[in-house]
């Protein structure tokens, strides 16, 4: 019984580590980083953190953030989102864009592509998140196309925390 009980608490407390917040101050928002990307860093010239999973046949499956102005309605800059990564990147769309619900209800659109990046090819799931009228948070999971869907459900979960409103200062 005394062994039962403190699996059933070393579960617990694992669970309850797993779900601190990360709160990007300078992007006004945070999330609940996915339990597979232990590393979170600064990049140079970056405004926010990536956070990078342990590096597998040379590569590291990463989420990140960017800030991005929408000069037009949501559903232009989603299209205009999609031209700018089938014309200047040259990416192929793996699944159509379809509204993703949040927690916070903010607005968001998902969808899938992939791309070859420095000659590697890699799947990316992106998540456009209308944080207000005129901007929006791009969060982008990188990975290996021989991952396949293995991160899609985590990732998920992890997004779907997304708030505008931090929760817990750092």
């Amino acid at each position: 019984m005394k062994a039962a009980l403190f699996l059933l608490w070393i579960s617990f407390a694992s669970l309850c580590l797993a779900q601190e917040r990360h709160v990007e101050k300078a992007g006004g928002f945070s999330f609940v980083p996915p339990s597979g990307l232990p590393v979170s860093r600064e990049l140079p010239g970056l405004k926010f953190k990536f956070h990078f999973a342990p590096s597998k046949d040379g590569f590291a499956a990463n989420l990140n953030f960017v800030d991005d102005p929408v000069p037009a309605p949501w559903k232009d800059y989603v299209e205009a989102s999609l031209d700018v990564l089938r014309k200047e990147v040259k990416a192929e769309l793996i699944e159509k864009p379809a509204p993703f619900a949040l927690d916070s209800k903010i607005e968001c659109t998902r969808f899938v592509y992939r791309m070859s990046v420095t000659g590697r090819e890699t799947r990316h799931i992106c998540f456009l998140i209308h944080v207000k009228p005129d901007a929006a948070i791009v969060a982008t999971f990188s990975s290996l196309p021989a991952d396949g869907t293995t991160w899609d459900d985590l990732i998920a979960k992890s997004i779907r925390t997304f708030t505008t409103t931090p929760t817990i200062a750092p």
